[in-house]
């Protein structure tokens, strides 16, 4: 549980991580929507500023991911993707153009596809690691998620910068994971190279609806993080403490729907 993720290091380095990947990718959203507004972007920048951890999840998906992960190892590459992170967060805090907004906010969305590449199997492979393990790294991430949208909607309320409140919390999350991930030897196990043959996995009873499954949850909670407050905010005309709200809802829910796993496995079968 929790306790072993707390006492291992590398399990805390991975726990800090996915804890910063939930702290600023659902900030990102109301961040992006006081972009549009404040630099005038255009609808297809406004998008691209969310898109990036789509994007690199596609791209990293592929073999070249694979090929990273065995000639530089895990964890140099889990440091490179927090450092991506934490200057995509400092670009996007301080950039008055999209010359600057535009690759922080691919730092973000970029260093954070490394990090789900990179890290899933270092808790697999950890031998302190429970079968619920993954699970309960996914409830810090939904934990984490409930807490970045309410640092913006505190921000806002006392009349602070909202690239202030993004800035901070943001940077230090990411900052934090940086250090604990610091000369932590991250181990993948040989299953992080040597997955199923693809065709393989497509053979696989249930496997086509287990994809269409997860494109469908991906697609809603993409344009849910990143773009519904946007979307308030322009259709609208609410407050911009409101449009973070909308995104507090959702992480408020995907946190209890986290947080339930373990319940949810007990009650359903495999």
């Amino acid at each position: 549980g929790m306790r072993t993720i707390g006492r291992e290091p590398a399990l805390r380095a991975v726990g800090a991580a996915y804890v910063a990947a939930g702290v600023v990718l659902p900030s990102l959203g109301p961040a992006v929507a006081h972009l549009r507004d404040e630099l005038d972007l255009g609808g297809p920048l406004t998008a691209a500023h969310g898109a990036f951890f789509g994007i690199g999840l596609v791209l990293l998906g592929l073999r070249s991911g694979r090929l990273l992960v065995a000639r530089h190892g895990a964890s140099a590459l889990a440091r490179l993707a927090l450092l991506a992170v934490l200057a995509g967060v400092v670009l996007v805090a301080v950039g008055t153009t999209p010359l600057v907004t535009l690759p922080g906010a691919a730092g973000i969305g970029c260093g954070f596809a490394l990090v789900v590449l990179v890290l899933p199997p270092v808790v697999r492979a950890h031998p302190a690691a429970g079968a619920h393990a993954f699970a309960d790294v996914n409830a810090l991430f939904a934990v984490a998620a409930v807490l970045g949208p309410l640092a913006l909607i505190g921000a806002e309320l006392a009349g602070v910068s909202w690239r202030f409140a993004f800035g901070l919390a943001g940077g230090l999350a990411a900052l934090a994971a940086l250090v604990l991930a610091r000369g932590v030897p991250l181990r993948t196990g040989e299953e992080a190279v040597e997955d199923a043959a693809p065709a393989r996995l497509r053979r696989r009873r249930g496997f086509p609806a287990a994809v269409l499954v997860l494109l469908a949850g991906a697609c809603v909670e993409s344009t849910f993080a990143i773009w519904s407050a946007t979307f308030v905010l322009e259709e609208r005309g609410d407050a911009a403490v409101v449009a973070t709200l909308m995104v507090l809802g959702f992480t408020v829910g995907q946190a209890i729907g986290r947080l339930s796993t373990r319940q949810v496995d007990r009650l359903v079968p495999e």
